[in-house]
């Protein structure tokens, strides 16, 4: 039982840790290009308002912003097609290649626009990675859904059902991981100001090695990631 118990926590603070990343990169690319990269329900509001002003250039963002995040979904659909977390190692390995691969597009790729599409690709195909825990369904990279989880559940605790409580907390700490990512990424530049542009690529790296030597294969895997 302690085992099952360490394995359940092991499974959480994964899925805590992309999310903390994903609130990290959404704010790095709010601050450099005032553009969302992991919830674009904003980004297709102010689509419609730079359409109806003419905003040439703000359209064009915004079109590469959730175009590329659209990809790196369709991505993640086509590489995960009927794979489970915790039954496959490619969620783990397409983490790392993914971390390498904003490291290297940290390194040597130029224009504010060009690092837009390849962020939000990797945003998209993260958010792609469909991964349920406990029975409950995760998103890691926006909170909308998340923010309507937590009133729901904390509206079915209120009404006795102690069950939900676990729910909401769960739901609840993601938020936070989230916030939390953003406001590092927003003090970062006031102290280690390269290290904070290559954060989320090593963070990837890690959560890819977790998953491959901590989560994959593990007999238990399907009680929690189910």
């Amino acid at each position: 039982m302690k085992f099952k118990v360490e394995i359940k926590h092991v499974v959480y603070f994964w899925l805590l840790l992309l999310t903390f990343n994903a609130g990290y990169m959404n704010v790095a690319a709010l601050i450099g290009v005032d553009i969302a990269i992991g919830n674009h329900t904003g980004n297709l509001s102010n689509l419609a308002i730079y359409m109806a002003s003419g905003d040439i250039a703000s359209i064009r963002e915004i079109i590469i912003a959730v175009s590329s995040y659209l990809i790196g979904a369709t991505v993640a659909g086509f590489i995960f097609y009927e794979k489970k977390a915790g039954e496959s190692r490619r969620f783990g390995v397409i983490l790392i290649i993914y971390g390498i691969i904003y490291l290297l597009g940290i390194r040597f790729i130029e224009g504010a626009i060009n690092k837009l599409f390849l962020f939000s690709l990797i945003a998209g195909s993260q958010n792609g990675i469909l991964t349920r825990y406990r029975g409950l369904t995760t998103r890691t990279t926006h909170m909308t859904g998340y923010l309507t989880d937590v009133g729901v559940s904390l509206g079915k605790t209120l009404r006795g059902d102690s069950k939900c409580f676990w729910q909401f907390l769960f739901y609840f700490v993601n938020i936070v991981a989230f916030i939390a990512g953003g406001v590092i990424a927003t003090l970062f530049p006031l102290f280690l100001n390269m290290f904070w542009k290559l954060f989320p690529g090593i963070m990837l790296i890690f959560a890819g090695t977790i998953y491959i030597y901590l989560i994959y294969d593990i007999e238990d895997h399907e009680k929690i990631l189910s």
